[in-house]
């Protein structure tokens, strides 16, 4: 008989090694704990694990023989994290990789995370994957003013009314203007002939073919494909790239990953917020329409950080599911069947490593 499946939550709060407790974990397990339940998950939360704590139980979730009878497998991680340098290639190019951290600074691969995942009790299962943790690597967080990417610098190329530079004197200024006179401004400059345009240089009108109609000049039975890049002249190269610094985002199949961009993110907050999307049974929505309004309301959100205010936050999703995700209820009531019995026994929470 299918069932719905684990969710593990792994929430860590108090780190000796830092100044201070992480902010809002309590409420994170907490919340992650409802939810879960709510949707019918046997949910295993889990709280100040040690970086090899977490590797063991992320390990001993993923290999567990229920797997095979499960719709679905979730992992949440609520910790500190960052991006370490794992490589760098011969262009120069640096390669990072991303990292949570236990409550003793123990680094835990992201990507070794998400590959124990491919276990084969887990085969042809939903792999949901929730990651809240800072993203960032130690020079980058050395270099940004209040913790923040401090962005690149874009200069202006043209303005609303105005020529190219803007340098109009400020006659293309669109201040106390609303968008559909923005818009209307735009549509006008571009129906606007230009005085240096000649019969000699109208643009030739080109026509759409019939892709059907051409005549069958491949010859497939070449053994030898012809490539689609040109060969490199002795003379002319282009110049190379300067180095750049990537970050692999790795997904395992029938599996979704989901970041929040820092800082101080609220994206578990905001999984809970908007809950009765999944459990509304008229509304049938699936994971990534409810995903979707989870990322509208992170992005709509103002945020500050030190000096820096009105910050906006991103969400990131990265998925290769195979099937359209929906949490149809199992059991009416559940959830408050759940906790009123918990209630009874005073020993659950220090049964599951939690701390509330």
């Amino acid at each position: 008989m299918a069932q719905r499946g684990q969710a593990v939550i792994i929430v860590n709060k108090n780190f000796p090694n830092h100044k201070s407790p992480r902010k809002g974990a309590t409420k994170d397990i907490k919340k992650m704990f409802k939810l879960f339940t709510l949707l019918d998950f046997r949910v295993k939360p889990y709280w100040n694990l040690k970086g090899e704590e977490m590797r063991k139980v992320i390990t001993k979730a993923c290999e567990h023989k229920s797997n095979k009878d499960s719709e679905c497998f979730v992992l949440v991680i609520s910790s500190h994290g960052r991006e370490d340098v794992n490589a760098k290639t011969g262009s120069g190019d640096v390669v990072h990789e991303h990292v949570v951290l236990g409550t003793d600074d123990g680094v835990v691969l992201v990507e070794h995370i998400l590959k124990e995942m491919e276990n084969p009790t887990l085969k042809g299962t939903q792999k949901l994957c929730f990651f809240q943790a800072c993203r960032v690597s130690t020079h980058r967080l050395s270099i940004m003013k209040d913790g923040v990417d401090s962005g690149v610098n874009v200069k202006a190329v043209s303005t609303v009314g105005g020529g190219s530079g803007g340098s109009d004197g400020g006659k293309g200024n669109s201040e106390g203007m609303d968008v559909e006179d923005i818009v209307d401004s735009l549509l006008q400059d571009l129906e606007k002939p230009k005085e240096e345009d000649t019969a000699e240089n109208e643009c030739t009108v080109i026509e759409v073919i019939d892709p059907l109609s051409l005549p069958d000049t491949d010859d497939e039975s070449e053994e030898d494909e012809e490539v689609d890049t040109q060969p490199l002249q002795d003379s002319g190269h282009p110049p190379l790239p300067p180095p750049r610094n990537v970050v692999p985002n790795y997904c395992p199949r029938d599996c979704l990953v989901m970041y929040p961009v820092q800082p101080r993110s609220w994206m578990l907050y905001f999984l809970y917020k908007n809950k009765e999307m999944l459990l509304n049974e008229n509304e049938n929505l699936s994971l990534l329409q409810y995903l979707t309004k989870v990322a509208a309301d992170l992005a709509a959100r103002d945020y500050n950080w030190g000096s820096v205010k009105e910050l906006q936050m991103a969400a990131t999703i990265v998925h290769r599911l195979t099937a359209d995700v929906r949490f149809q209820p199992f059991e009416h009531g559940m959830m408050s069947r759940f906790i009123q019995k918990t209630k009874t026994k005073a020993g659950f929470f220090r049964k599951h490593q939690i701390v509330l």
